[in-house]
């Protein structure tokens, strides 16, 4: 009886045994096709693509004009920069939700009469 018993028990644990390794096996092939897939598609549409790109060139891009100092206080917001060029310039407040690459109106913006300028705007 104890020989049947223990026949019995040793082929439960080894069925068990190939159970959990069948299991364990296929979860692991089931989350690296997942991983690979995640991995393979972007989140990002070709639209996002281009709008990084043409904010990438537009950072990276050399210009003549620029702003060289801006403070903050608790009452005002102090810039200073300089311009160079023919025509109207004017300073303009980009909102940091805003595309700058696709710019037509701005909400804020003052007219630079001096190639260097330092003007002071007052906090709302």
């Amino acid at each position: 009886m104890r020989l049947i018993k223990s026949q019995i028990l040793r082929y439960v644990f080894e069925d068990s045994i190939i159970f959990v390794l069948i299991i364990t096996s296929i979860l692991f092939l089931s989350c690296q096709n997942d991983e690979q897939e995640e991995i393979c598609q972007s989140p990002y549409t070709e639209e996002d693509v281009r709008n990084e790109e043409a904010l990438r060139a537009y950072l990276q891009a050399s210009y003549v004009c620029s702003v060289d100092q801006v403070s903050v206080t608790k009452k005002t917001i102090q810039i200073a920069g300089k311009f160079i060029g023919e025509g109207v310039f004017y300073l303009s407040e980009i909102s940091p939700y805003v595309d700058v690459t696709r710019m037509d109106t701005h909400s804020y913006k003052i007219r630079l009469t001096n190639s260097s300028f330092k003007i002071e705007v007052s906090i709302r």
